[in-house]
């Protein structure tokens, strides 16, 4: 996933709620694969381990065990920079919930185009709340105030 401005925090570095954000759906998106069928996440824990900087961020998701009504899915991220070189930034566990729902590999992949539309929105929100921040704090402590 491609880092931009707007997910970063005052330091620069990728915000740990992005970093987990990103790690939460691969994780489901893992879980999806391995049982074809829907999930939702039930929990997750985050170690963050090194400030995530760079061009962009790569998860790698692994299924650690996958049963009837959950999995448990282990996630690292990395920030990867212009070069290509990676470096771990955080380690995820994750519990996911399998729901009855068998899918298919085409509703597998109408539901990925769903979630892409809607990181899509997101992002154009997310960009809309980070312009705001910026001319609200140009206002706040402009000379004269």
């Amino acid at each position: 996933m491609p880092i931009r401005v707007e997910m970063t925090q005052h330091h620069g570095f990728v915000h740990g709620g992005c970093v987990a954000a990103f790690a939460d759906t691969a994780a489901a998106w893992s879980a999806a694969l391995a049982c074809c069928k829907d999930v939702v996440t039930s929990n997750y824990s985050v170690q963050l381990l090194a400030p995530a900087q760079g061009e962009r961020l790569r998860a790698i998701a692994e299924p650690v065990k996958v049963g009837r009504s959950s999995a448990t899915i282990d996630v690292k991220v990395f920030s990867v920079d212009d070069e290509g070189s990676a470096k771990i930034c955080a380690v995820v566990l994750a519990g996911i919930s399998i729901l009855g729902t068998q899918r298919n590999s085409q509703g597998l992949l109408a539901t990925a185009i769903i979630f892409m539309f809607f990181l899509s929105e997101v992002s154009k929100w997310t960009m809309s709340l980070h312009m705001w921040a910026k001319q609200y704090q140009a206002r706040s402590f402009a000379p004269g105030r």
